[in-house]
């Protein structure tokens, strides 16, 4: 016993300890070996394994929520005023205990404990997992090399939450990302649900209304909470939809008429929703999310 490889046997436990409880952990390591010649997505993958393992200096709740472009977003929220301090600070504590496993419950109250705990799950498994469990094209799958390498935009950053509906057997039944974006114009903050995916078995004409309603039901939850605004994907049109119809198309979709909400800053070069389909970040590190008529945002 002993020798060089003694000193690697508590780490290896420990990274070993930290996979137990994955359902699927050689998909990991399938990802890896997926985006492997990707410049622009293998060093962000490799930094987040990193950091799920245990194996470097920083944990997954520090990459997503302390990375400077990770921070820009938020920060940009915050700067806004008292309201959406207050939101950013709620998200950044829910996400920080979520990140690391710290559930999904919900709770009540401002104390910081109880705000910690805000409908939604955004664990590392939980995140990774979800274009997986529902077959969709976010799954480690090299058909869908294209789509998945979005995933890190769920799980390298922290604007993003997971509402979901869960059968008998604690199996997805459907599920819909909740990000906290922000108005280009203004950078206030608001909750916008994306088109939600359900499982194949899920019949359409009764089961999937019935799912729906609740995701939405959650969805008014985690708005009330952050007291922000929730808009529905119903309630928007994504940028690459509305110009369809070639550059005239695009140039009225982004014109001053329409409000575009966005996510300002973030680690992760390509984002993918349900609505708009594989966004990629402009020159200014902003990705367009959705566009929505004045009208929808001053409501009551």
């Amino acid at each position: 016993e002993g020798g060089e490889g003694a000193s690697h046997r508590p780490a290896d436990a420990a990274c070993l300890s930290r996979l137990k409880g994955w359902r699927r952990p050689e998909l990991l390591f399938n990802y890896l070996a997926l985006h492997a010649d990707d410049d622009a997505i293998a060093p962000l993958a490799r930094r987040w394994l990193t950091a799920v393992l245990g194996l470097g200096g920083e944990s997954v709740a520090e990459l997503r929520l302390r990375e400077p472009l990770n921070r820009r977003h938020l920060d940009a929220i915050a700067a806004t005023g008292a309201r959406a301090r207050r939101a950013v600070r709620l998200w950044r504590v829910a996400d920080a205990r979520g990140a690391e496993g710290g559930g999904e419950a919900e709770g009540g109250g401002e104390a910081e404990g109880a705000a910690a705990v805000l409908p939604g799950g955004c664990g590392a498994e939980e995140l990774f997992m979800s274009g997986h469990e529902l077959r969709s094209c976010l799954r480690i799958d090299k058909q869908c090399a294209r789509e998945n390498k979005a995933l890190l935009g769920l799980v390298a950053q922290g604007n993003v939450r997971l509402l979901r509906v869960r059968d008998a057997k604690g199996r997805t039944l459907a599920r819909a990302a909740a990000r906290l974006l922000a108005r280009r114009d203004t950078h206030a903050p608001l909750l916008l649900v994306d088109q939600p995916l359900f499982a194949g078995r899920c019949d359409e004409g009764t089961q999937r209304p019935r799912l729906e309603a609740e995701l939405l039901r959650q969805a008014a939850r985690l708005a009330a909470r952050l007291r922000v605004p929730l808009l529905r994907w119903r309630e928007v049109v994504g940028p690459a939809v509305a110009a369809a119809g070639g550059e005239e198309g695009k140039a009225e979709a982004l014109s001053a008429v329409r409000i575009a909400l966005v996510e300002l800053g973030g680690v992760a070069p390509f984002i993918y929703s349900n609505l708009n389909g594989l966004m990629e970040r402009d020159e200014d590190g902003v990705v367009t999310h959705a566009l929505v008529e004045p009208a929808v945002l001053d409501r009551d």
